[in-house]
């Protein structure tokens, strides 16, 4: 016999359930603008530093972006990483960096 209590079970379970999905699929889509902005500014910083000889050439309008630029893959990195609590050996805080931001980089500018 399904009961009144059983029925009323399902739907609090079903609405979890989809509560939990709307949530997961938010998340993703936060985690997909920001890989879409770091990979934006990442491709702002490159166009400058090819167009003016890695900085070379650069004017302070481009010397200013570039620092903006900069800033911002800082900040991008902070918000999608933040800092890792310290150890007991250890009282400084090492920053996580995102995926996106992990490798070997080389220096354009």
């Amino acid at each position: 016999l399904i009961t009144e209590t059983d029925t009323l079970r399902d739907i609090a379970s079903a609405s979890r359930a989809k509560a939990e999905r709307e949530q997961k699929e938010r998340e993703d889509a936060e985690e997909w603008r920001k890989n879409i902005d770091v990979t934006a500014l990442q491709n702002q910083l490159l166009r400058i530093a090819a167009s003016t000889d890695r900085g070379q050439y650069a004017n302070s309008m481009e010397k200013e972006e570039v620092l903006r630029l900069v800033e911002s893959l800082e900040a991008t990195a902070t918000e999608i990483a933040p800092h890792k609590p310290p150890s007991s050996s250890d009282d400084t805080t090492t920053p996580l960096l995102p995926p996106q931001l992990t490798g070997t980089w080389s220096l354009l500018y």
